[in-house]
C-alpha cells in the first residue's frame, strides 16, 4: 500500500474565462511530472478561488506552478522564474495567494 497525505491547496486567480480551468502541475507523477496534460485541476465554484486536493507523497519537498488551461486546450503558466516549493505535511492547506505572482 502507498501511503500518502491528503494536502488542500487553494489559489486566486481571476484571469480565467468560461470553460477555462486552473489547475496544479509539478514534480512527481501525482502532479503530472511537469505534463500539463497530466496536472490536477482545480474546482473554481468560488471564483476568483480555485480549490483542490492532492494526494501526495510524505514527508518530500515538492515543486509546483500552477496553469490556466484554457476551454481551447491551450495552456498558460505562471510567468515568474522558479518553481513554487512546499513541504508535504499532514493535514496541510496551501493557501497559495495569486496565480502569477512569486511567493515570497
Amino acid at each position: 500500500m502507498i501511503v500518502t497525505e491528503h494536502i488542500q491547496v487553494e489559489v486566486s486567480c481571476d484571469q480565467t474565462s468560461p470553460g477555462d480551468c486552473v489547475a496544479v502541475v509539478g514534480s512527481g507523477n501525482r502532479l503530472g511530472d511537469w505534463n500539463s496534460q497530466f496536472a490536477v485541476r482545480l474546482d473554481g465554484s468560488n471564483f476568483p478561488i480555485w480549490q483542490g486536493s492532492l494526494q501526495l507523497p510524505p514527508s518530500r519537498t515538492v515543486e509546483y506552478k500552477y496553469v490556466i488551461i484554457k476551454s481551447s486546450g491551450a495552456v498558460q503558466w505562471e510567468g515568474f522564474d522558479g518553481n513554487r516549493r512546499r513541504q508535504v505535511e499532514p493535514g496541510h492547506c496551501w493557501h497559495d495567494g495569486e496565480f502569477g505572482k512569486k511567493p515570497s
